[in-house]
Parts: C-alpha cells; structure tokens; sequence
C-alpha cells in the first residue's frame, strides 16, 4: 500500500461534509508511471486530500475493508479495469461500489468497448480511455466529488 498526503493536512471528523474535510482517493492501478497524474490531478483538486494506491484489486479490497471498519470509507475509487492479480477493477466495482461513495474505471478499451463490457450493469461508473489527459481527469474527477 502507498499513501500519499499533503504534509500539512488535518483530518476533521468524517461526519463533516465531504467539501468541509479531506477527500480520501484510492486510485487502484498496476502501472506506477500514472502515480504522478494522478497525483497532481488530486492535489490540484483537493489540497487537503489523501491519495492510496494499491497495483490488485486484492489489496484495494483490503485498504477498502479497512476505511469501512474504521468508518472512514474512500469517498472516491479510481480503477483501473485489467490489474496484476486474478481479479479486475470492476470486480472490485460489483463488490464495493457502496463502500466507496463514488468510482470511476481507466483503461486502455475504447469507450464503445467499455460500455459493451457493462452492458448488463444499470448504474455504470464514470470511464476514461487510455491515454489519461490531466484535464479530463480533473473535469471527471470534479463531477464526482
């Protein structure tokens, strides 16, 4: 597990509302080369935020199961769909999608393909295409929160 937080962040109780506290963002995703956008996509955003990572779907469950237990579940989940391990980010999705209060998937699939992926789903996350723009991150990112 990496955790990345601004140094000087205080975290208020989490009965706050979410505008009122630090967001917590789990961004689940293999590659590390994509640490540093999204890095400054959630700081940029969200000063005060904290930013976990986890590379499977298996640690990602862990860290969610974790935030739950102590009441401080993720306010948001960014995954990516094809991970290392056996499981995906929309596994992850169909099990936690109430754990965390919002999710958003990455990947390299067009978004036609995508939506043909979840085509039996009713409420589908919010999706963006491989290669990731710090702009449209941001612009997705800010209609979550």
């Amino acid at each position: 597990m990496m955790t990345i937080q601004d140094q000087e962040s205080d975290f208020a109780p989490w009965g706050l509302d979410i505008h009122q506290r630090p967001i917590q963002v789990l961004v689940v995703e293999d590659d590390l080369a994509f640490l540093p956008l999204w890095k400054s996509v959630v700081f940029e955003l969200f000063p005060r935020s904290r930013l976990d990572w986890a590379t499977s779907a298996e640690r990602a469950e862990a860290m969610i199961l974790e935030q739950y237990r102590i009441q401080q579940p993720y306010d948001l989940v960014v995954a990516d769909i094809f991970l290392a391990g056996a499981r995906t980010g929309i596994e992850l999705w169909r099990r936690f999608s109430e754990a965390a209060s919002r999710f958003a998937f990455v990947s390299g699939l067009s978004p036609e393909k995508f939506k043909a992926l979840m085509s039996d789903e009713l409420d589908v996350p919010t999706y963006l295409s491989k290669p990731l723009k710090a702009k449209d991150c941001k612009e997705a990112l800010r209609d979550l929160i």
